[in-house]
């Protein structure tokens, strides 16, 4: 390695900010169990769902289920449920 000796030469110093942005995760749906199937008029339990989304920290998330036919009943530990029980 070499130097030159420059007797005028100036030098600055400074500092930049950089923002990095992360990306929308999606959100994440998980079910303990297959999709279940009973006959007729009858209940069948789906336990173990959970949804989660990374992105929204302590934000609320808004989820959306419904049933094809019948009475859709939601668990509401830990949930806030509206139109929990009604028939379409």
């Amino acid at each position: 390695m070499s130097t030159t000796h420059m007797p005028h030469a100036r030098s600055s110093t400074g500092s930049r900010s950089v923002f990095v942005e992360g990306r929308n995760d999606a959100p994440v749906t998980a079910v303990v169990v297959g999709s279940p199937t009973t006959f007729e008029e009858q209940h069948v339990s789906v336990p173990g769902v959970s949804v989660s989304d990374i992105d929204l920290g302590a934000a609320p998330l808004q989820l959306t289920v419904s049933a094809v036919d019948g009475v859709l009943t939601v668990g509401t530990a830990g949930v806030t449920v509206t139109g929990n029980d009604s028939a379409r």
